[in-house]
C-alpha cells in the first residue's frame, strides 16, 4: 500500500507541477526520494551497521525531512514547491491506509499531517510568486514539529539525532528564503 502511495504521490506532483522546466523537476523527483532513503539510513546509521541489508531495501525507511533538499538544490522554483504539498498529502495517505505511522496512543498522525499539507495547499496556492518557497520550508518544518509528540517511535529505535532539528532547520531555511525575497522587493522597488 505505501509503495503504491509512494507512485501517486509522484504522479500528483508531476500532473500539478505548472512551471517551465518539468524534465528538472522529475529530476528532483528523485533526489527528493534518494534524499529521503539516505536521510533516513544517517539518522539510523547505528542500527543499520548490525543490519546493512534494510540500507539497500529501497521499500524500508524514507525519512521527508530530506525530501525538499531536491527541489532547493535543482528547481528551486514556485511552481515546484506549490506542487509539493498534495504529493506529500498522497504519500502519507499510505500509511493511514496501511494503518502505520500512528501515534504511541493510536492518534490518527497520518490524518493530521495530510490535514496539514491540504493546508498549506491551500495557502501556497494563493501566494505571491517570491514567498512560495519561503511559505513552504517554513510551514513544512512547523508541521513536522508540531506533530512530533504525536509520532510513535520508528521501528529501528530512535535516530542519533532527533528529527524536530531538521525540522527546525527547514524553518530556518523558510526564514531565510524570506529573508532573500524581502531584500530582493526591496532592491525592485
Amino acid at each position: 500500500m505505501q509503495s503504491f502511495a509512494l507512485l501517486a504521490a509522484f504522479w500528483v506532483a508531476v500532473l500539478h507541477y505548472r512551471g517551465e522546466h518539468p524534465v528538472r523537476f522529475v529530476a528532483a523527483l528523485v533526489a527528493a526520494a534518494v534524499f529521503a532513503h539516505a536521510g533516513w539510513g544517517l539518522l539510523h546509521w547505528p542500527a543499520l551497521r548490525a543490519a546493512p541489508g534494510v540500507w539497500l531495501d529501497p521499500s524500508m525507511g524514507y525519512c521527508v525531512l530530506f525530501a525538499p533538499l531536491g527541489f532547493a538544490l535543482l528547481i528551486p522554483e514556485a511552481a515546484a514547491f506549490r506542487a509539493l504539498p498534495l504529493a506529500l498529502a498522497a504519500a502519507r495517505s499510505g500509511c493511514l491506509a496501511a494503518g502505520c505511522c500512528h501515534g504511541p496512543n493510536g492518534e490518527p498522525t497520518p490524518l493530521f499531517e495530510i490535514a496539514a499539507w491540504l493546508g498549506l495547499h491551500t495557502l501556497l496556492l494563493g501566494a505571491a510568486r517570491a514567498w512560495v518557497a519561503p511559505l513552504f520550508c517554513t510551514s513544512f518544518g512547523a508541521v513536522r514539529i508540531a506533530l512530533a509528540p504525536w509520532r510513535a517511535d520508528p521501528p529501528l529505535g530512535e535516530p542519533w539525532l532527533d528529527a524536530r532539528w531538521l525540522a527546525a532547520a527547514w524553518v530556518g531555511i523558510g526564514v531565510a528564503f524570506a529573508l532573500s525575497a524581502a531584500a530582493r522587493r526591496r532592491q525592485d522597488s
